[in-house]
């Protein structure tokens, strides 16, 4: 008898710790699943690519009779994901405001009015980098 509630008690302590074992392994499964899943979206190059696809193609809907612009200062408040979209439309975003300028000073409009420079070591990751490197002009 004793033997018998001795194993009882073993076996449920064993299922108890493999249970765990098992939620603690999907938890950290799905966390890391969905850092990288966010990361490789890029919500705000997504919505970059959005707006200024609306934008460039004059598009309308049923709700919206005039087509949307898009707008450089709510761009840039996406932060760096948006920088390479931004870039690559400079002429179309800039362009329409400042007809005289050369892609090199719109670069340099652009540069003055965003900072993604972390400021500390410990901050410092590859989107504002490439960011950082797209506005002053070291990346095509």
């Amino acid at each position: 008898m004793a033997q018998t509630l001795l194993r009882r008690e073993l076996h449920g302590d064993l299922s108890y710790r493999l249970l765990s074992g098992a939620v603690l392994l999907f938890s950290l499964i799905s966390g890391l699943s969905l850092t990288v899943g966010l990361n490789v979206v890029n919500l705000g190059g997504l919505n970059a690519t959005i707006n200024i696809g609306r934008d460039v193609g004059h598009l309308t809907n049923t709700l919206r009779t005039s087509y949307q612009k898009a707008c450089l200062q709510q761009l840039l408040d996406l932060r760096a994901d948006s920088v390479p979209v931004i870039v690559a439309h400079l002429d179309e975003l800039i362009g329409k405001d400042t007809p005289g300028m050369t892609p090199s000073e719109r670069l340099e409009l652009l540069n003055r009015n965003c900072d993604f420079s972390g400021g500390d070591w410990r901050s410092w990751n590859w989107v504002r980098a490439q960011a950082n490197a797209l506005l002053t002009g070291a990346l095509p």
